[in-house]
């Protein structure tokens, strides 16, 4: 959601097309599209909880230097863009295979309820945060932030 927020200041910055932007918001699906099928293989075979640490490991350092990307140009940016969703279009698989491997079975239909409200509770907050930080610090800040907050849940979930 922080492109979708960011994107006008940037395309005012960059001086994007309409067409520009619409490559750079489409450019998260081509890449989510690709991993749902290979995240959920993934998560069965190696685990479900390696398999969250890589990807959003992975996906929290493109996000972080997403701004740098967009300083490079458009292709750098819409190359971050792709794989920022290829490292998110594997998650929620990986989260069901994590919650079948170490949830018990009466549990599970409230954890995947905690699980889908946390995703939407999160976007939320993005979506409301992100003004302020564009306000006060900039639109990079956005990517910055999110980038940040996931590095630190990462540190988290590598410790549980």
């Amino acid at each position: 959601f922080n492109v979708s927020v960011a994107i006008i200041p940037m395309a005012g910055e960059f001086s994007w097309s309409k067409k520009d932007q619409g490559h750079i918001l489409a450019a998260f699906f081509y890449g989510y599209i690709t991993t749902g099928f290979a995240g959920g293989y993934l998560a069965s075979h190696y685990g479900g909880y390696w398999v969250l640490n890589v990807v959003v490991a992975l996906w929290s350092i493109v996000t972080y230097f997403t701004p740098a990307a967009a300083r490079m140009g458009l292709h750098p940016l819409i190359l971050c863009r792709v794989l920022t969703g290829v490292c998110q279009g594997a998650t929620f698989p990986t989260l069901y295979t994590l919650t079948a491997e170490r949830v018990p079975l009466a549990e599970r239909t409230r954890s995947i309820s905690a699980i889908q409200s946390g995703c939407f509770v999160g976007s939320c907050l993005t979506i409301l945060t992100s003004p302020l930080l564009m306000e006060y610090y900039g639109w990079e800040m956005v990517f910055l932030a999110t980038g940040a907050a996931g590095f630190v849940w990462n540190v988290a979930w590598t410790f549980l």
